[in-house]
């Protein structure tokens, strides 16, 4: 859907292959305008077992590296981590990105009316957190933070 819409979306992998090239570890990058500066940097996962391993950090630490040879305008990498995830927030501050600021993730339960196709959302009184998260934001030396007039 990002790349119908003319965005461009890159993906790392870990690959273990003495389990016929399964994937342990990924993350992905979304630039929604390939020409802007700022991207979107989305799950960083990696596989219970191999956990612990700096699997997470060497995923990201190759995307973002391919994402500045093909997309060498890029000046800010935005992501959010779930409060309960431990260990990413480390991993981030590791790589430069610094904390922006809490963000809350809300969900509504969708209902389908009958044989209709158009959906309908449940009566509720008011949306219920999912899950608390902080937002990260990693910003090149040449970018400037327009609140405080700050250069990074």
């Amino acid at each position: 859907m990002i790349e119908e819409r003319g965005g461009v979306v890159l993906t790392a992998a870990v690959l273990d292959t003495t389990d016929g090239d399964a994937v342990v570890a990924y993350t992905e990058v979304v630039l929604s305008d390939p020409a802007g500066t700022r991207a979107i940097q989305y799950d960083t996962v990696v596989v219970p077992a191999h956990r612990g391993r700096g699997l997470g950090s060497a995923v990201t630490r190759l995307l973002r590296g391919r994402l500045g040879e093909l997309h060498p305008g890029v000046r800010e990498i935005s992501t959010i981590v779930a409060d309960e995830n431990a260990s990413m927030p480390a991993v981030n501050e590791a790589l430069g990105y610094r904390r922006e600021r809490p963000a809350g993730i809300f969900r509504m339960k969708l209902q389908r009316p009958c044989a209709e196709a158009r959906w309908m959302s449940q009566p509720v009184d008011a949306p219920e957190p999912v899950s608390r998260r902080q937002c990260w934001r990693r910003r090149t030396k040449s970018s400037k933070d327009s609140s405080s007039g700050q250069v990074w």
